[in-house]
């Protein structure tokens, strides 16, 4: 595998505090936005 660093840490991070769920895909989306008008 070809991975930085800063990413291995983020998964590791994630198992620790998750387990298995925690490295399933996440979307990029901000959960609220600021901006939002209505």
């Amino acid at each position: 595998f070809s991975c930085s660093r800063n990413t291995v840490r983020k998964w590791l991070r994630r198992w620790q505090a998750e387990g298995p769920k925690g490295l399933r895909n996440r979307s990029r989306r901000p959960k609220n936005s600021p901006n939002k008008k209505g």
